[in-house]
């Protein structure tokens, strides 16, 4: 029978190494999120947030309309079930 061999470690140096490119990909991918926290123009940031409420409004109004489709196919599903069970039932 055969002992298992340990695993090789990384040294702290390469761990560390490994951790800061990471965060220089994961900074990089930030970098225009943060720009639009602190705009140079301020008038950059009101339409940023405008586009942005614009955008949830249009998103809320699209689920409920969804959910008014659903609803009224619901009630037509259960029209037509109910008038199925009639059939079934009263042959």
């Amino acid at each position: 029978m055969t002992q298992p061999q340990p695993t090789a470690l990384k040294s702290d140096a390469e761990v560390l190494t490994s951790k800061i490119d990471e965060m220089r990909v994961d900074i990089r991918k930030l970098m225009p999120l943060l720009n639009l926290l602190e705009p140079t123009n301020p008038d950059q940031m009101t339409s940023f947030a405008e586009r942005l409420l614009a955008f949830m409004q249009q998103i809320d109004e699209g689920y409920q309309n969804q959910a008014e489709a659903f609803h009224a196919l619901r009630t037509e599903v259960r029209d037509i079930n109910a008038k199925l069970n009639f059939l079934i039932e009263g042959s």
